[in-house]
């Protein structure tokens, strides 16, 4: 009984510190525009791969004291 308590235990306290670990995890970027003090990120599909994302983004980015990252998605990191 108490070894299983025990195992139970630190079983719990592991999936604990792996998921406090995930979320303090470091988001990796494929694109970063701008410069600002302002961070902020968004996620798309087809309109980064068309550009559309980059001219958007530079262009509220310098207007707006802003800089905007578009994490790697699944999809882009399994291409290359």
């Amino acid at each position: 009984m108490r070894k299983s308590i025990l195992f139970i235990g630190i079983l719990v306290s592991l999936l604990l510190l792996f998921a406090v670990g995930q979320a303090l995890g470091e988001v990796r970027c494929a694109e970063t525009y701008g410069s600002g003090s302002h961070h902020f990120s968004l996620a798309t599909g087809s309109p980064g791969e068309m550009g559309l994302l980059k001219v958007l983004g530079e262009s509220f980015c310098g207007e707006n004291d802003a800089t905007l990252s578009t994490p790697i998605t699944p999809s882009a990191s399994r291409r290359g």
